[in-house]
């Protein structure tokens, strides 16, 4: 676990942050480069860096100040910089343009991000964290607690990675407000809006009570959906900040014990609500229920009891038969925390991902505060070693193809590994998927087949399974099997993407390109069909 102290501006340089950094600022490229030519991915890839110089302007004055001064001091562009950080919000702004295009996907396991505020004792409360991004190795390699206690803010306690100044994401500040930031898909975007980062850095350098929160964010719209979870541990109460481009809702916490995922909960956000697929309901619903399930009718919890809250990777319908699935803990968790600010203490993930399987080292706030990074205690959590064997060649799988390296080359990594994949519905499904990309078909169909005959997958992702073989079936010219999964489909389904697909392929069969179309997208995790 990395210290970065900033309580001087010229404190932000980060020595040796170069090369997660640039992961980060050629993840938009690589990201396109994955689903149309290297040509448009660049030229689209150029198309933002110039927006972003624009977008520059919009920003507030303290948050463009602080960007400044980093991008400064640490030789690189304000442009590259803002770049870099706006991504989230340009990830899910061109997924909800490119959805009201008809978007559609074959959708595999959706992972997001996870909030649960669990009660210590009467007077105290947990806020439990997993945040899931991109950046698999780059970003846990060095894990990072960077506290930012200049002159003119709130000093708070933030979890990053090295060199990465995002502020306020996962964080506590020392007036004993927590935060966590959540991604919601709405229809209502645009480019108009703020950015997320700087919204988040806004509320947690500046606000020292709940009403501080509100007043900071009353006003504000965002340029896609996003939400905000705020809790003043000295006031023993919470909000929701739910945003869109065009609203914001604010809901209080009432509840002894709180969990959140990435779905709207204000009525009246809800109706402006993109569903890019049914996956993601049916990830949303069950890591909730999951969660739940998990602290039933209890009112107090332990620090023990936070820590295997977030590190659960049980699917609510899979229970144990698989560790992908929809889980509370997963490969995009990279960092993950538990904080007490009334009983003083931070437990932070220090972990390849997910960042929450492993070791959480904890540390004292006050400490923090005063820019002191001094390990008070450890837990471990309970998962065995085929568990983190696993894990970390899908990370290695994901890192790779991120990195613009390629199919071939990630498909040589499962290859080469000694890891039974057949236990996994997910890395027979990631294979298979390598395997059409590498126009192996036959391959590729021999696994699915195998996933349908095990009969361990509920309806809807059966049902994806199955619409993927009869693509492939459809491709090497058995039109009578195509057309007899695709009528399955239709009889057993009344999923709204599985059926548009199925009708349409057992009208006109599915041509190539429709399948090398088929790419693994794993922050949205399920296969997009363009």
């Amino acid at each position: 676990m990395k210290l970065w102290d900033i309580k001087d501006y010229k404190d932000l340089k980060a020595d040796g942050f170069e090369k997660s950094f640039n992961y980060f600022k050629n993840l938009i490229e690589s990201l396109f480069k994955l689903q149309m030519n290297p040509a448009m991915a660049k030229s689209i890839a150029k198309s933002l860096k110039i927006l972003a110089k624009l977008f520059w302007k919009k920003l507030s004055d303290e948050y463009k100040y602080f960007l400044e001064k980093y991008a400064v001091i640490n030789g690189i562009s304000r442009t590259e910089l803002l770049y870099t950080i706006m991504f989230p919000d340009i990830l899910s702004f061109f997924m909800v343009k490119a959805g009201k295009m008809k978007f559609r996907n074959i959708p595999d396991i959706f992972l997001g991000c996870t909030t649960s505020l669990l009660k210590s004792d009467e007077n105290s409360t947990m806020h439990c964290r997993n945040l899931d991004y991109f950046g698999g190795s780059f970003w846990t390699s060095q894990h990072t607690i960077m506290t930012y206690r200049l002159a003119n803010v709130v000093p708070s306690v933030n979890i990053t990675t090295w060199g990465l100044p995002v502020i306020g994401i996962t964080a506590v500040n020392e007036a004993g407000i927590s935060q966590s930031v959540h991604m919601l898909f709405t229809q209502d975007v645009s480019l108009k809006g703020s950015f997320i980062m700087d919204l988040s850095y806004q509320v947690i350098t500046k606000a020292e009570c709940i009403e501080d929160v509100k007043k900071i964010l009353k006003n504000k719209r965002t340029v896609s959906g996003w939400t905000i979870i705020n809790y003043s541990h000295r006031e023993n109460k919470g909000v929701i900040s739910e945003i869109s481009a065009k609203d914001i809702d604010f809901i209080e916490i009432d509840k002894p014990v709180f969990h959140y995922n990435n779905f709207y909960i204000s009525e009246k956000l809800k109706k402006s609500e993109f569903y890019p697929s049914y996956i993601w309901i049916q990830n949303n619903h069950y890591r909730n229920k999951r969660l739940y399930e998990l602290t039933g009718n209890r009112d107090f919890f332990n620090e023990n009891d936070a820590v295997k809250l977030i590190s659960d990777n049980n699917d609510y319908y899979l229970k144990d038969n698989d560790i992908f699935g929809h889980t509370v803990a997963n490969s995009f968790t990279v960092s993950s925390a538990v904080i007490d600010f009334n009983k003083d203490y931070i437990l932070v993930g220090d972990n390849p991902p997910p960042a929450s399987i492993g070791v959480f080292k904890k540390y004292n706030l006050t400490d923090l505060f005063k820019g002191k990074l001094e390990e008070l205690d450890n837990i471990e959590t309970n998962h065995d070693e085929e568990t983190y064997k696993i894990y970390e060649l899908v990370t290695k799988v994901m890192d790779n193809l991120y990195s613009g390296k390629g199919y071939y080359s990630s498909l040589a990594l499962i290859n080469k590994s000694d890891l039974e994949i057949d236990s996994s519905y997910f890395l027979q499904l990631l294979k298979s998927v390598l395997l059409i990309k590498v126009e192996d078909y036959i391959g590729a169909k021999k696994i699915l087949k195998r996933i349908i005959e095990s009969n361990k997958l509920d309806t809807y992702r059966n049902g994806n399974v199955k619409l993927l073989l009869g693509m492939i079936y459809d491709v090497i010219g058995e039109r009578e099997k195509a057309i007899k999964i695709y009528k399955e489909i239709l009889a057993q389904n009344s999923f709204f993407d599985l059926l548009d697909y199925a009708w349409k392929f057992y009208n006109k069969r599915c041509c190539k390109s429709k399948l090398q179309k088929i790419v693994p997208n794993f922050f949205l995790s399920f296969y997009l069909l363009v």
